[in-house]
């Protein structure tokens, strides 16, 4: 496990890291969670790692933003706990794995 003090220190720990998910506060010091979102998902050296976005709001079109950008979960602080946060990292993973497979899957030849 890895935290980062900023957003741009948080996408240059990941590219380094490569770690298995990513769990990303929306409301960060200097730049938002969707800025950070966005820059991470811009980078090409990034495998398509899932991002979960974590935040005290519960507005639904905070999520909808999220997922738009590419996050693979959004979880309300308060309202999730340690069992829960483990399903929905671990799903958010197999997700990402199932679909890395399908596209090994598309690129053989037939």
């Amino acid at each position: 496990m890895h935290d980062a003090e900023d957003g741009a220190s948080g996408v240059e720990a990941a590219a380094r890291l490569q770690p298995d998910s990513i769990l990303l506060d929306l409301r960060l010091s200097g730049e938002s969670g969707y800025e950070v979102l966005f820059a991470l998902m811009k980078q090409d050296r990034l495998p398509k790692m899932p991002v979960i976005m974590l935040t005290g709001a519960t507005w639904n079109v905070l999520e909808r933003g999220a997922r738009s950008l590419g996050a693979s979960g959004y979880l309300v602080k308060g309202k999730i706990d340690a069992p829960g946060l483990y399903r929905a990292i671990r799903d958010a993973i197999l997700r990402a794995l199932t679909a890395q497979r399908h596209e090994i899957d598309q690129m053989e030849p037939r």
